[in-house]
């Protein structure tokens, strides 16, 4: 087989400039196992490109980054689903090895994002039971990972993706942990709040708190579920192309009544109990997932109901 062709990136550009990462244009192969389909986004952190293994039909995805990089995203990303490898709404580490160069992982198997099914279906949104649903999924699988002593710090449509198997399209997976962190420190105890900080994620998502500058919390992971939800519920948030000072503003003052116009009451309650926490404070997950089981009780929407994309059988990228 024909040697694998990557980036050339010498040592000192790496050093001179560390938020450069690997392109890979060109590129066929990676490790003579891995062949590489399309790249799926760029970002300061990693590369991202959909992959199948050569020796069988197993897809994922693949985050690269050089070698020379002092960063530890990617060994963050390995400690962390090695954790959670037994959690079902986490992807599954297929791979992680260095080649030439680079130093890549691969996850999966990984279906279409949430934003992607919804902008398939009729209405642009999706239907209160899948949201609900959606919601009692990412709040477990949100403590489950707090509970290993990490923040997400980047909960959104993109980072919400469903299963590529059509037998399990009812579960709904959350990955890409480059803005992760450990929020506890060696002794388990919460690590002491930073100020004057930059939004990590995306900031349409991104808690009031985050956006001015603040420490994320775990708190501040349920914020960005909720805005999630939102837009879900709405088909878009009301900021959307705004940039970030007017979003923070449109968030300080937009009334929750109009953010969930459509959901059921029961998340009021759950925005009430957000609003109550601070940095340090643990979320009552339980309680929380409790409202959206009530509100699936109320309006009689039963656990075995089709979510909105099987409807639509379009799980396969």
């Amino acid at each position: 087989m024909e040697k694998d062709k990557c980036i050339a990136c010498s040592s000192d550009l790496v050093k001179t400039f560390p938020w450069i990462v690997p392109r890979l244009e060109g590129v066929k192969t990676v490790n003579g196992e891995w062949k590489i389909q399309n790249k799926v986004k760029t970002n300061d952190y990693v590369t991202v490109f959909k992959v199948t293994a050569i020796n069988s039909s197993l897809t994922g995805y693949m985050k690269a980054e050089y070698t020379e990089h002092k960063s530890n995203v990617l060994e963050m990303e390995v400690y962390i689903l090695n954790q959670l490898e037994r959690h079902t709404n986490f992807c599954t580490l297929q791979a992680y090895d260095t080649s030439e160069d680079i130093r890549y992982i691969v996850t999966g198997p990984v279906g279409k994002s949430l934003r992607e099914v919804m902008h398939q279906l009729p209405g642009k949104h999706f239907t209160n039971g899948t949201i609900l649903r959606i919601g009692i999924q990412c709040v477990d699988a949100i403590a489950a990972l707090h509970y290993i002593g990490y923040v997400h710090r980047n909960i959104t449509p993109d980072n919400l993706i469903i299963d590529v198997d059509m037998a399990n399209a009812q579960i709904v997976r959350i990955w890409h942990f480059v803005t992760a962190r450990r929020h506890v420190d060696e002794n388990g105890e919460i690590r002491k709040p930073r100020s004057k900080l930059r939004c990590r994620g995306d900031y349409n998502y991104a808690s009031v708190a985050v956006q001015e500058g603040r420490d994320s919390g775990r708190v501040d992971d349920l914020w960005s579920l909720m805005y999630t939800l939102s837009e879900f519920y709405n088909g878009k948030l009301p900021w959307r192309g705004h940039c970030s000072a007017h979003v923070l503003r449109w968030k300080q003052f937009i009334s929750m009544q109009r953010l969930f116009r459509n959901a059921p009451y029961e998340i009021g309650f759950i925005i009430a109990h957000l609003s109550d926490l601070k940095y340090q404070d643990e979320p009552n997950y339980d309680w929380i997932i409790g409202m959206f089981e009530t509100a699936m009780q109320r309006c009689n929407i039963s656990h075995e109901k089709q979510f909105d994309w099987q409807q639509l059988n379009c799980s396969h990228k």
